[in-house]
């Protein structure tokens, strides 16, 4: 084995080959008193040219101030900040308003671990429960009492509730609505700025900087297309392939952040999602490695985690650019 393995190391350094994937040994031939004979196959890295930049024309985005993005921006800065307020006639729960419940869920009569709470505070339709549960308060009156089902996900977080329905009983001791704030000085003073002046010029401010960075990241994506394009070469299957796994892994993590949940896909459907999206995992492969040639040409110095982090940002653009998007196919599915 130690013969075979230097003999190996030997074929890839005396061919100066870049390998792109673990190589195979496949053993012909090997009888007492023989050389043993045997052939190495393996994926290289592609030979490239260094690329003309000059030859890249590439269009600048252009950024443009919008008064009725500040305009929006204010109304949700004011929307979410709402104060809550008593009402002065009862009436019965809608989505907005916040309710103090008492509440205690049960399977099967058997109370559960987080099921319970005193003096909760829930905004009806505001998301932080679960559809179901906000959806049973949701056209309650106050004082009540009250009984409602909820369906647990199939995907549910907790094992033991997942899939499951319970039944809760809950108690409204308070209802409250939300109010929009007047956009004044006042309220100005309650979001951390001196007045309304001060908070409209931090909004147009912040609103110049994501502009100004969306710009950045589309010229820098419009630079790599327009990179690759003008130098083709074949990449490596594995490599292609391990990209596309990447890809999938990027868009099932930002699905649990916008969703709350991580999708469980099985073997078929992560091929096929493979398959789907394997155009675009072999141009941002080919991306990297252009880059690395440029890097190498302008003689600035990167280390593996620097192509590996501009490889992740090629990923940030899954959910727009994916033919189909990668969420909506795991949301699908």
């Amino acid at each position: 084995k130690v013969a075979l393995d230097e003999g190996a190391k030997q074929a890839i350094e005396g061919n100066d080959l870049r390998l792109a994937s673990q190589p195979k040994v496949d053993i012909k031939s090997y009888d007492e008193g023989n050389d043993l004979e045997a052939s190495l196959s393996c994926e290289v890295m592609p030979q490239i040219s260094m690329p003309d930049l000059g030859k890249l024309k590439i269009e600048r985005p252009i950024i443009e101030s919008n008064p009725q993005e500040i305009e929006e921006t204010l109304a949700r800065i004011a929307d979410e900040n709402r104060p809550t307020v008593a009402l002065a006639k009862p009436r019965a729960a809608r989505v907005g308003d916040v309710l103090t419940i008492d509440f205690v869920g049960r399977i099967d009569g058997e109370a559960f671990e987080g099921g319970k709470a005193e003096a909760a505070q829930i905004e009806v339709g505001g998301g932080s429960y679960l559809p179901g549960f906000e959806k049973g308060v949701e056209g309650a009156t106050v004082p009540s009492d009250i009984e409602f089902p909820v369906e647990f996900p199939e995907d549910y977080q907790a094992e033991n509730l997942a899939g499951k329905t319970a039944t809760f009983k809950a108690t409204l001791h308070e209802l409250k609505a939300k109010e929009i704030p007047a956009l004044d000085d006042d309220f100005a003073q309650d979001v951390g700025e001196d007045d309304v002046a001060s908070l409209t010029a931090k909004v147009t401010e912040e609103l110049r900087g994501h502009k100004e960075k969306s710009a950045k990241d589309q010229e820098r994506q419009l630079t790599l297309k327009a990179l690759v394009e003008a130098n083709p070469f074949e990449v490596a299957p594995s490599v292609v392939d391990e990209q596309a796994e990447r890809m999938i892994y990027n868009a099932a993590m930002q699905m649990q952040q916008m969703m709350g949940y991580r999708p469980q896909l099985g073997q078929e459907e992560i091929d096929n999602l493979k398959e789907e999206n394997r155009p675009m995992a072999e141009e941002q492969v080919r991306g990297g490695l252009l880059l690395m040639e440029v890097t190498k040409a302008a003689e600035i110095e990167v280390g593996e985690e620097d192509i590996d982090a501009e490889i992740e940002k090629l990923c940030e653009t899954i959910v727009d650019s994916s033919p189909p998007s990668l969420i909506a196919a795991m949301i699908v599915s």
